[in-house]
């Protein structure tokens, strides 16, 4: 099937359009006349039989379902060809990646990454969005995601790093409540929890006693990681959290592990997530190259575990 080229030539206005969701504004930023992309707009309308944006009362506009399927995808090739274009002639690294990635490995990890990367590859900048939200890469229009799982069909994905998790509690709340003995003693406990209904943390310890979530009385919900570590430092309970988030406190003694030598190690794997495309294949592996130093410098080496993809 041959591409449809004659349709290429319109894509750039139908994109501008929808990105200053104005044909005056679209005229302005592609120095043409408001008639030129008004037309460019209803040729390719006329040629795929389709309606592609409307126009409202007040000069407002919107796209079509086909129309913003269309841009979504022009400006994933954009984005992709840009990089590329970057790229070429040159063996140093250059051009503008978005990145997703959890919330407490955004906030600890990837700056010391992000720093590093200033260094071996100054040219190369990095948008990072930072949620615990499970996104779609392409049509939320991200290069490569640091996630706990696996990628679906569709993008590629390889296997960085174990990150350690703690039981952990404030000195001060042991003082009050008691030191668990064994992981059958926690429902006497007060847990802190990430959701209210599910928390794969709590079931890998839980579930190596035979208990459920279901089990533990008093539980409080606090939403994400620092929220969790916050709750430790000020007593309201015990939590399961990631070593890398409590460094500094767990060095001077400000929260305690709980229950060290009686509970199997539980894990977080980390997978790099990237679209599959040859050119995001290369950024995925200096971004690669670059977490593996940071987790092995003295800061971070006692919390992960380098994996083999």
């Amino acid at each position: 099937m041959n591409l449809p080229h004659h349709l290429f030539s319109h894509l750039p206005f139908l994109a501008a359009v929808a990105r200053c969701r104005s044909f005056t504004h679209a005229a302005e930023r592609l120095h043409v006349s408001q008639a030129a992309v008004s037309y460019q707009i209803r040729q390719l309308e006329q040629k795929l039989n389709l309606l592609l944006v409307v126009r409202q009362s007040g000069s407002r506009i919107y796209l079509t379902a086909a129309g913003q399927a269309l841009v979504d995808e022009y400006l994933e090739c954009e984005k992709r060809l840009l990089l590329t274009l970057e790229s070429l002639g040159s063996e140093e690294l250059k051009g503008t990646l978005n990145m997703t990635v959890p919330v407490d490995f955004g906030s600890v990890v990837m700056p010391a990454v992000m720093a590093r990367l200033g260094e071996t590859a100054p040219l190369l900048r990095i948008n990072l969005h930072v949620s615990d939200d499970v996104v779609d890469l392409v049509s939320n229009q991200f290069d490569l995601a640091i996630r706990s799982q696996a990628g679906p069909q569709g993008v590629g994905h390889r296997r960085l790093l174990r990150s350690r998790k703690q039981l952990v509690a404030s000195q001060s709340y042991l003082d009050q409540f008691g030191v668990p003995a064994t992981i059958e003693e926690l429902t006497n406990h007060r847990i802190l929890v990430r959701g209210r209904h599910t928390s794969f943390s709590w079931q890998q310890l839980l579930g190596q006693s035979k208990l459920t979530l279901e089990d533990i009385e008093h539980k409080t919900s606090l939403g994400n990681t620092f929220a969790l570590a916050e709750g430790v430092r000020q007593g309201l309970g015990l939590a399961i959290l990631p070593e890398f988030v409590l460094i500094p406190e767990l060095q001077d003694g400000v929260v305690m592990p709980v229950l060290e030598e009686r509970y199997h190690a539980l894990m977080t794997d980390f997978y790099l997530v990237h679209v599959s495309a040859p050119q995001i294949s290369r950024f995925a592996d200096i971004i690669s190259d670059t977490l593996q130093e940071v987790t092995h410098a003295p800061r971070f080496r006692d919390c992960f575990e380098s994996v083999k993809s």
